[in-house]
């Protein structure tokens, strides 16, 4: 089996890049920032540098928390790999992608939240299986 961790992390990166590059293009005052974090973050270090290291910050604590995953599930054999690799994936597509879908898509689509987030987990679990059948 292919190690797909480093994958899954710039999957999930590009989500939250996403989010970040809509959030960009579309705020003009820290106060519009619906998280508190990056509205903390816009607020000491202006909005574009605020909002690039609060990304840099997430996209960080995500690298670690596959990288700890993986660790975890690599010596646990066959079966203890397949069930961890679906519950990371689970938990990642729904909380993060789907977070990052609907703060990005907030800006500019009025679909209520919950088709949002579904939509963006969708599109992550989507995009993780075309990848995996292409290994």
């Amino acid at each position: 089996m292919k190690n797909t961790w480093i994958y899954r992390f710039f999957l999930l990166f590009s989500f939250v890049l996403f989010d970040l590059i809509i959030t960009w293009a579309s705020i003009s005052c820290p106060i519009e920032e619906g998280n508190v974090l990056a509205r903390a973050f816009m607020g000491f270090f202006g909005i574009y540098s605020g909002l690039a290291l609060f990304g840099f910050f997430i996209t960080g604590f995500l690298f670690l928390i596959l990288y700890f995953c993986k660790f975890l599930l690599v010596n646990g054999g066959r079966l203890t790999l397949i069930v961890g690799s679906f519950v990371v994936d689970a938990c990642f597509g729904w909380f993060v992608a789907g977070v990052h879908f609907v703060g990005g898509t907030s800006w500019f689509w009025l679909a209520p939240s919950l088709l949002r987030h579904c939509l963006g987990a969708g599109l992550y679990f989507l995009a993780l299986v075309l990848f995996m059948m292409r290994l």
